[in-house]
């Protein structure tokens, strides 16, 4: 449980980075349902992501800087919560078993991804610039499928660095839409959509959080969306691989090299035990972070210093370039006017390119 939590809450660390070394089955999902919880202090309080849900920066930058930091981690980790608390029964009792033999049919990844895009584009007001960026970040998160956490420099360019420049700057990070807050409908909804992407092929949950992203109108509804999304992600990706054997996360892969030790079961109840406790730990430590944010956010440069040592000993020298480029791009697009949700073409273009190769 240590594990995950500690790799949940450095940026650049990732649960499938570390979990190789554990050989204890209970070990594994233990360190899985920790990390998911503490994969949402990064985006909140570092601007830097280490989890696929990379659209879950833009309302958690806005939400810390509101002062705002620990309800946005409140409202994810609620979200997580309570998605792992609907599917455990449904796991359980099979009843979502042919759910995966349905969804792993590659015309349903084709459908989401397409949708995706759609749906992206659907709204947007500039769409020949917003068409621009999303390509431009597709190539470059394509270009950089090799480099090792990848992810991580990447969305900290596109979504962090324009954020502390905007501090005491021109730059502006457009707000939320107002608008009454539906939270019930859309957790319904991202736990269904966290079921697709622990099942679909190719499909992950930062594509179908850009679907999320859009679709809601409250910061609000989209933390909560986004902790159930990747809650829901986490939970049915143990229950897809004792169902079918489907190696859809690290963890899952882990599990399978050491062998079944365990029933499922017993394994849905340490997953579920780890993020208990987990989730009483973060919630005690949440309001020094929430000082430490504020205390340490009057100066920007120690936070770029920060994302720079971090993406430095996690991605090496080719982590600090794609920060840089990644950085150039995200300034560009805010510049532009264009929402920067399209920078997310760095997951969604790749998650395509994986489906059709």
């Amino acid at each position: 449980m240590v594990e995950g939590m500690l790799s949940g809450a450095l940026p650049g660390m990732h649960i499938n980075a570390i979990v190789g070394s554990i050989s204890d089955p209970v070990a594994v999902v233990s360190a899985y349902s920790a990390f998911v919880l503490f994969s949402f202090i990064p985006p909140v309080y570092l601007y830097s992501m280490n989890t696929d849900v990379g659209a879950a920066m833009l309302p958690s930058q806005r939400m810390a800087l509101q002062g705002r930091g620990g309800e946005a981690v409140l409202l994810s980790v609620s979200g997580a919560m309570l998605a792992f608390l609907l599917f455990a029964p449904l796991l359980l009792s099979g009843l979502v078993d042919p759910l995966f033999i349905f969804f792993s049919s590659e015309y349903v990844a084709l459908s989401v991804v397409l949708l995706t895009i759609a749906v992206l584009f659907a709204q947007q007001k500039k769409r020949l610039p917003a068409l621009f960026i999303f390509l431009l970040t597709g190539l470059l998160g394509i270009f950089s499928m090799r480099l090792p956490n990848a992810l991580m420099p990447m969305l900290s360019g596109f979504f962090g660095l324009p954020a502390l420049l905007q501090r005491g700057s021109e730059i502006e990070i457009p707000q939320s839409e107002e608008g009454e807050s539906r939270r019930a409908l859309p957790f319904l909804i991202s736990s269904l959509l966290g079921l697709l992407s622990a099942s679909v092929k190719a499909v992950t949950p930062g594509t179908i959080s850009v679907l999320l992203y859009v679709g809601l109108r409250t910061d609000r509804e989209r933390m909560l969306s986004m902790g159930a999304l990747a809650g829901a992600n986490a939970i049915v990706t143990i229950g897809n691989f004792y169902a079918t054997g489907s190696l859809r996360s690290g963890p899952a892969v882990q599990l399978a090299r050491i062998g079944l030790s365990i029933p499922q079961s017993t394994a849905l109840f340490a997953f579920l035990l780890s993020a208990l406790l987990s989730c009483a730990v973060l919630l005690a430590v949440s309001g020094t972070l929430n000082r430490m944010y504020h205390a340490i956010n009057r100066w920007r440069v120690i936070f770029v210093a920060l994302l720079l040592m971090l993406i430095l000993t996690f991605s090496g020298i080719g982590g600090i370039l794609l920060f840089v480029v990644s950085s150039t791009i995200g300034v560009l697009t805010v510049r532009l006017k264009i929402r920067r949700i399209n920078c997310m073409g760095c997951i969604v273009i790749p998650s395509l390119v994986g489906f059709l190769w």
